[in-house]
């Protein structure tokens, strides 16, 4: 699978100011990782995808060589890096004008956006509170339940026997068997 491709998405109810706001800062974060990862090759940067019922935004990534194709795809890895540690509270070693873009999209969770969320090909990374709520102690974490629904990526599926497949969740990455009646 090529992994060239970034995908921001935002849920809720977005204003175009809002939409403007995000896609403004995901200019500047890709950029930003581009200039952190593989400096040394150009690449360019396609909208592959909008889609306007959850405000979805996807670029992709090409170079002229593609013997430079690892670059795209180290852009890509640093993405979902990037989202996996603002997601965990880690400290990440990317430039400031990424860290800054990556927080100002993530603080567009306000009431009316419910979420923002980072894809690639192969990491979804969500977020449902402000930069400053998933920096608070555990302590402090509301934990809300939601009996019957899970948010995620289903990688597989198989009939082997029965029908199942494994759900990938969304916030914590976990793998959850489900089973489906035939």
């Amino acid at each position: 699978m090529r992994k060239d491709t970034l995908t921001l998405v935002l849920n809720g109810e977005v204003s175009l100011r809002d939409y403007s706001e995000a896609i403004k800062e995901l200019f500047v974060l890709v950029n930003g990782l581009h200039k952190d990862v593989a400096p040394q090759t150009s690449i360019e940067w396609f909208i592959d995808s909008l889609d306007a019922g959850s405000a979805t935004a996807t670029v992709r990534g090409s170079v002229d060589n593609e013997r430079d194709f690892d670059s795209v795809e180290r852009v890509v890895a640093a993405y979902e890096d990037l989202g996996q540690c603002m997601r965990a509270g880690r400290q990440f070693s990317y430039s400031s004008s990424v860290k800054a873009a990556a927080r100002k999209i993530v603080s567009l969770v306000n009431g009316r956006i419910t979420s923002v969320r980072f894809e690639t090909p192969a990491v979804d990374v969500e977020f449902s509170q402000r930069p400053e709520e998933l920096c608070k102690p555990e302590a402090e974490h509301v934990v809300e339940a939601a009996y019957g629904s899970v948010r995620g990526r289903i990688q597989s599926m198989t009939n082997r026997g029965r029908l199942r497949f494994i759900l990938y969740d969304l916030i914590d990455d976990r793998p959850i068997s489900c089973y489906v009646a035939p």
